[in-house]
């Protein structure tokens, strides 16, 4: 029979690999989402096990995280729900012009097409939860029973086995799914039949992208300063540790490398030039310095897995202290001062007599005739700011009372750059003639269906 690795949302088994675990599966978990536990051979209600055995204790090796940590994780990879809707809508418009297509034997499928045409992505997700929840009288209402028939099938999403990735599935399927019921990847049969070790990581294999590059090759963020990676770095292992072991910061301390937006552009471009698959992100300070340096890559063509942004706008920011020449007054310094540690929070930006760490202003820079600011006193603020990080690790800080906005807008930007993927390609080439999926079994198991 074989020995097998499942993915289930709940208690529904949602696909199944014989004799290893496919990267749409190991992408969608960090090493620190393992679970190693000692088990009896009767707890395990997602699994059948022979009644021989039942009682046989064995040791259980999982992938384990909640929906929605899964949902996250399959946005950031550009897996999101604007996405399913129009991958959804177009495998719905190939399926009705195939019936079209059809002259013998149409009448075979006029039903069908009856079905599909009433179909829309909600009544899609109503039907999903119901087999979900296992809602009986949901699945056993001839009104309800059509929502249910265009479900999956092996090997696509919708039933289009054009469908660029099936975690376009898995991430419409999650909808319609409780935030925190369990994503739960078993593959405790695989290690018991020897097809992998017990110590084995199976989290750092790269599947494709959709749109060509890599999907779960970690994502790349290049910033100006070594100093400004660091602490970044460290804000999202502490926000969000769940995304945290999708992103990757390059440390160039070691080799001595300059920083600032202008040397920040020159790695950008070798980047390119080196053909990194690799997604990444080149942040820029929200400053004229940024604005200038992302003027500098206009004429430059960037592949769709290299993008650049400046951080984002900040209400802090728009009355904000600065001295010069004038004296001491307060202004918006978005998009003229604005560099990363005005987003490590207010209280951390306050000085020992409580006030504000003001911006001091520079040179102007020739082109743009645009002055550039920075905080007078920015390595106290950097400072300040990793000892709070230090100290909430610790336990010794308590993190609720810190003015996390800055740091939670600096990331939520960074979570979408890759969720805005290019529309799906339309494929207008023909179809073979096919029925509705059919729903397969093994061992008394569902797969990819319902029974």
């Amino acid at each position: 029979m074989g020995s097998y690795a499942e993915l289930y949302v709940g208690a529904f088994q949602v696909w199944s690999w014989k004799s290893y675990v496919d990267r749409s599966g190991t992408s969608l978990f960090l090493e620190s989402d393992r679970r190693v536990y000692e088990r009896g051979g009767g707890d395990q209600p997602n699994r059948v096990v022979e009644p021989d055995h039942a009682d046989e204790p064995e040791t259980a090796h999982k992938y384990v995280a909640t929906v929605r940590q899964i949902i996250d994780r399959l946005d950031i990879m550009g897996f999101t729900l604007p996405r399913v809707r129009q991958l959804f809508q177009r495998a719905k418009r190939e399926q009705l012009a195939h019936y079209e297509r059809m002259q013998f034997g149409f009448g075979w499928y006029q039903t069908d097409a009856a079905v599909l045409r009433r179909l829309t992505f909600g009544r899609w997700i109503e039907g999903a939860r119901a087999v979900l929840t296992q809602d009986v009288a949901a699945l056993s209402s001839p009104a309800r029973l059509p929502n249910l028939r265009w479900f999956h099938t092996e090997g696509s999403a919708f039933g289009d086995p054009d469908a660029p990735d099936e975690r376009f599935f898995l991430r419409a399927l999650l909808e319609a799914a409780t935030p925190d019921a369990l994503v739960v990847l078993d593959y405790t049969d695989l290690v018991g039949s020897g097809y992998y070790d017990p110590a084995a990581r199976l989290t750092w294999e790269p599947p494709p992208r959709p749109g060509g590059y890599l999907a779960d090759d970690v994502i790349i963020i290049l910033t100006e300063g070594t100093s400004d990676a660091a602490l970044i770095a460290k804000s999202i292992a502490l926000r969000y540790p769940h995304l945290a072991g999708y992103y990757r910061f390059p440390d160039f301390a070691a080799g001595k490398a300059p920083g600032g937006a202008a040397a920040l552009v020159n790695t950008i471009k070798a980047f390119v030039a080196a053909g990194v698959r690799n997604p990444v992100i080149g942040l820029f300070d929200n400053d004229t310095a940024g604005k200038v340096a992302l003027q500098a890559l206009e004429p430059v063509h960037l592949p769709p897995n290299v993008q650049v942004r400046r951080l984002p706008d900040l209400k802090l920011a728009r009355r904000y202290p600065r001295v010069g020449a004038q004296g001491s007054l307060t202004m918006n310094v978005n998009g003229r001062a604005a560099g990363v540690e005005l987003y490590f929070g207010a209280d951390v930006l306050r000085g020992p007599d409580g006030s504000l760490d003001p911006i001091e202003w520079g040179g102007q820079d020739r082109g743009s005739r645009e002055y550039q600011g920075e905080l007078r006193d920015k390595h106290a603020v950097q400072s300040r700011y990793s000892d709070l990080l230090d100290g909430i690790v610790a336990g010794s800080v308590d993190s609720s009372t810190h003015d996390w906005t800055g740091i939670d807008a600096l990331c939520a930007m960074l979570f979408r750059v890759f969720s805005s993927d290019p529309p799906l390609p339309v494929r207008p080439r023909p179809r073979r003639a096919r029925g509705w999926p059919e729903s397969s079994s093994r061992s008394g198991r569902s797969v990819r269906g319902w029974h």
